[in-house]
């Protein structure tokens, strides 16, 4: 006579267990992928922040010695220059940067 397998309660957890190992693998590569993204995104915002205050910063520098201009507004930042101290103050998108007079 030939053997019956029954089906009992230990069968049913060789596929659970690697059911659930392989989705705690999917679910922790998505959250891997998640916060590389989100370091990529705020490090592009940080750059072009640096940008637009760099380029403030030599714009302003020139229009000072060229035009003799204190303040004024370059590329959505807003800047103006105590001479006495050689600065330039820029506010950029909420935050205030002092960044030197540059020489000709």
């Amino acid at each position: 006579m030939g053997r019956t397998r029954r089906i009992g309660k230990g069968t049913s957890g060789y596929l659970l267990l690697p059911t659930i190992m392989i989705l705690t693998v999917i679910g922790f590569n998505f959250y891997v992928q998640t916060q590389i993204i989100d370091q990529k995104i705020k490090s592009i915002v940080l750059i072009n922040q640096t940008l637009i205050v760099d380029r403030c910063q030599v714009d302003a520098s020139l229009d000072y010695y060229q035009n003799h201009k204190l303040s004024g507004t370059i590329a959505e930042a807003e800047y103006q220059i105590n001479s006495d101290q050689g600065l330039i103050e820029i506010k950029y998108q909420k935050q205030v940067y002092q960044r030197p007079l540059l020489l000709p």
